[in-house]
């Protein structure tokens, strides 16, 4: 399969980030990584990869750090929807919609907010399009993220939180399967029935 990815320099720009350096860390990202010892250190010092030894002069098992992975993902996506457009404009918007619709404070007996920040949530919404297409409208999303809170009827023990409630990676079978709540709430709008707790669980736990 081939991805598709969009690599903007003004957005390295817009990050003080020189273009050798996102580059490498593009490299890494994509476990390919270019053998260069000066973008390695300057990364290194920046705290967005580790190594762990060198072999005949190579450093091996070079890793983002998860302050690199943020970084690198971040680049991809704004690069693709651009903060100042359109397309920037309506995740922003739609980021505070759901939030909204979202309760205020931690899940009970966690200490993970509801809500989670606004970056995170316009991110995760970013990566939902990326991946499946621009497939539907923002009044969409916002009726189905209003139907899914409602259905708890206020008892939010197997609610899952927002940033889960739009894409997540669970292991099924010892494979990594992502699930989007959001978008099957979306395609089956005309059904009535309620989730069933059992499967809605929230283990807040998430893999890259």
């Amino acid at each position: 399969m081939v991805n598709k990815i969009c690599f903007d320099t003004n957005v390295c720009a817009m990050k003080g980030l020189p273009v050798k350096t996102a580059l490498y860390l593009l490299s890494v990202y994509f476990e390919n990584h270019i053998n260069s010892k000066e973008e390695l250190n300057k990364c290194v010092d920046k705290g967005f990869v580790v190594y762990y030894n060198y072999n005949d002069g190579n450093p091996n098992r070079v890793e983002l750090t998860e302050k690199g992975i943020e970084l690198v993902e971040n680049l991809i996506l704004d690069s693709e929807f651009k903060p100042m457009t359109k397309d920037g404009d309506r995740f922003e918007a739609l980021a505070d919609a759901l939030r909204d619709l979202y309760p205020d404070g931690k899940k009970a007996g966690t200490n993970y907010y509801w809500k989670d920040s606004h970056g995170v949530i316009v991110k995760k919404l970013k990566a939902l399009v990326k991946k499946y297409g621009d497939t539907f409208t923002n009044e969409e999303a916002i009726a189905a993220t209003k139907k899914y809170v409602d259905s708890f009827n206020g008892d939010y023990r197997f609610m899952q939180l927002l940033k889960y409630f739009i894409c997540k990676n669970v292991i099924k079978g010892g494979e990594v399967e992502e699930q989007s709540q959001l978008l099957s709430f979306i395609e089956n709008a005309n059904q009535e029935d309620i989730p069933d707790t059992q499967t809605t669980i929230d283990w807040d736990v998430e893999l890259r």
